[in-house]
């Protein structure tokens, strides 16, 4: 049997994820370290050193954990599903298993982006309180349960198939 030949644009989009992955984490870490500092500093009894109120400083070092720590999750699942792909073979049950996690951060995502836009709303006198709902998120929350589904089904069809004569 022959072995299918590697998928360079599965190849080129793992060290994509790689790169955004990493990218992530650094700028998350930067950004943790100068907001924990500066929220820190403050429950310590430092001067503010600009106009943002404490609790606006605490809720956006909340979101960027949720944010950073998802980028990093779904690019990590992204790697994976394409080295499945590399290898020839995407239709494999965890690929299903991997999109529904994807589509689950990706509504987690949202959902905290909304609550923390609600508790800083409501903290923070200055700040106007206007919240949007994006449909686009959640579209590609449909979008990415749908293809686990396609994937189980393909999976499944597959299995099948080997067993036909």
């Amino acid at each position: 049997m022959t072995k299918p030949p590697r998928n360079s644009v599965a190849a080129f989009l793992s060290v994509l994820m790689t790169i955004i992955m990493v990218a992530a984490g650094v700028v998350g870490i930067i950004f943790l370290a100068a907001s924990g500092g500066e929220l820190f500093g403050r429950m310590n009894g430092a001067s503010p050193s600009d106009a943002l109120p404490t609790s606006a400083i605490a809720s956006s070092l909340f979101g960027a954990v949720i944010l950073f720590g998802a980028v990093i999750f779904v690019c990590w699942q992204l790697k994976k599903i394409l080295a499945t792909l590399a290898s020839g073979d995407p239709f494999v049950p965890e690929n299903a298993g991997r999109l529904s996690a994807i589509a689950m951060a990706v509504a987690l995502t949202e959902v905290a982006r909304f609550a923390i836009g609600l508790v800083t709303g409501s903290l923070v006198k200055e700040a106007k309180l206007e919240l949007s709902l994006d449909l686009t998120p959640w579209i590609a929350v449909i979008a990415l349960f749908v293809l686990g589904q396609v994937f189980k089904e393909g999976t499944r069809l597959r299995n099948e198939e080997k067993f036909t004569v």
